[in-house]
């Protein structure tokens, strides 16, 4: 007897097969749990607009919302023609990904938007919103590859990471 696949493991299944039809890294996972399902993909390497297009895709598998406002989820898009899940997560990893490659311990630094110290994430947004079409990515590299010495600068942003000064603490 075959052992029939759950809907959440389908949906991480078919999110992991639509990422590798895009040209991008990835990995799935899924899970079940007393509240519900979900499933979760990240993304390693690849280009914004196939993010997108993942994105796009996967938000059919989804079949409702949380409302925090209510602490209630909310079932938008129930659909029986394709397995869905109760939670989908897309995990955008590939800032990450390129930091990795740095030999160092990069957590250990700060990082700053026009000046203003900001969460890595905000750095990372803002380097996608003012390089986008993936030279962000360039970006991101050539830090890296000149160990953060000098800021950045382009399209009226300046973008630095540094080493916290211990000594001045």
């Amino acid at each position: 007897m075959k052992k029939q696949m759950s809907e959440h493991a389908q949906v991480a299944k078919l999110l992991k097969q639509k990422a590798k039809q895009l040209g991008l890294e990835a990995k799935s996972s899924s899970q079940t749990y007393s509240g519900g399902t979900n499933a979760k993909i990240w993304i390693y390497s690849g280009g914004d607009q196939e993010v997108q297009e993942l994105k796009d895709y996967a938000n059919q598998f989804e079949y409702g919302e949380f409302d925090g406002m209510t602490d209630c989820y909310n079932v938008t898009n129930s659909r029986d023609d394709i397995p869905q899940v109760k939670y989908l997560f897309v995990n955008d990893e590939r800032a990450s990904q390129i930091m990795k490659s740095y030999p160092g311990n990069f957590w250990e630094y700060e990082f700053f938007v026009n000046g203003g110290e900001g969460s890595w994430s905000h750095f990372v947004y803002y380097l996608k919103k003012v390089f986008p079409d993936n030279k962000w990515q360039e970006v991101l590299k050539g830090y890296i590859n000149e160990q953060f010495k000098f800021p950045y600068k382009g399209n009226g942003y300046v973008f630095e990471i540094k080493k916290p000064n211990k000594e001045a603490a």
